[in-house]
């Protein structure tokens, strides 16, 4: 098997385990009313629309998740995850050909978190949508308000407006 066979089988199961451990979990930080799964899905609403205020903490949450799966695995996938990174490659290019290239942990967790993020941007389910529906007719919600507040001042605006003719007119007004 290639090193891109080998490469791409350890980038698909570490996504598969870590999305795993998320689909068992049950963090409804979007609300009671919602209708997403598990944290997964609450994952995935997240990188598809807005990031919520707990964004952060579940990065966090996700990138232990990866440490521990990228740790789970021997030396030698250890470094061929390692060869992908931009790090490994800068090495290669300035270091001596018998030096050992060290591992770059940080930056392959990080690639890796990327390829969850493209997994989690293509995923769909009718629960996914139905969050998304819901968010859209809040919104459509907080727009019809704002509406609402911007007839009421116009109309107390033309209020004041008129009142300032009549004074004109008529000089003093009670």
């Amino acid at each position: 098997m290639s090193e891109y066979a080998v490469f791409s089988a350890l980038i698909s199961f570490i996504t598969r385990d870590v999305r795993g451990k998320l689909e068992s979990e049950h963090f409804q930080l979007s609300g009671d009313d919602s209708p997403l799964k598990n944290t997964w899905e609450e994952f995935c609403a997240q990188v598809q629309g807005d990031e919520s205020l707990y964004w952060g903490a579940y990065l966090d949450h996700i990138r232990t998740y990866m440490i521990i799966t990228y740790r789970s695995l021997d030396s030698e996938q250890r470094h061929i995850l390692n060869q992908e990174t931009d790090s490994f490659h800068q090495f290669c290019f300035e270091e001596e050909a018998n030096d050992i290239a060290p591992i770059y942990e940080d930056e392959i967790v990080d690639m890796l978190m990327s390829f969850l993020q493209l997994e989690a941007d293509n995923y769909e389910s009718s629960s996914l949508t139905a969050y998304k529906y819901y968010l859209d007719e809040d919104e459509d919600e907080d727009e019809d308000e704002d509406e609402d507040e911007d007839i009421v001042t116009s109309s107390i605006d033309d209020f004041k407006a008129e009142k300032s003719t009549l004074f004109l007119f008529w000089g003093n007004w009670p």
